[in-house]
């Protein structure tokens, strides 16, 4: 009968400890991405009511910065698609949908 050797399952052992904590380590670091995503677009929304004298109801303000922050990343969207030949960014209309834009 075979049994296996203690450097063989000393290595099996540490192979599946790397990629058990390879695998903990990638999902912490998508948690600590997103925290640091969402504090950046938060500090880009209190900076875009700050330049554009936006005013809203604690209710609404969660509304606007929601919508500003999906603007914001289509925005991000369109500048890779469109290439460096135009400019999308941040505006005064950043914290509105459509709908709302339209109705102005």
């Amino acid at each position: 009968m075979w049994f296996p050797s203690t450097k063989y399952l000393a290595f099996c052992l540490t192979v599946f400890l790397l990629y058990e904590v390879s695998a903990q380590h990638s999902e912490v670091m998508s948690e600590i991405r997103n925290a640091f995503d969402s504090i950046y677009a938060r500090t880009l929304y209190e900076q875009f009511k700050q330049t554009y004298d936006k005013h809203h109801s604690p209710e609404e303000d969660n509304i606007r910065f929601r919508i500003f922050n999906h603007n914001r990343i289509m925005a991000q969207v369109y500048q890779i698609l469109a290439g460096p030949d135009v400019e999308f960014g941040i505006t005064r209309f950043s914290d509105l949908t459509g709908k709302l834009f339209l109705a102005i």
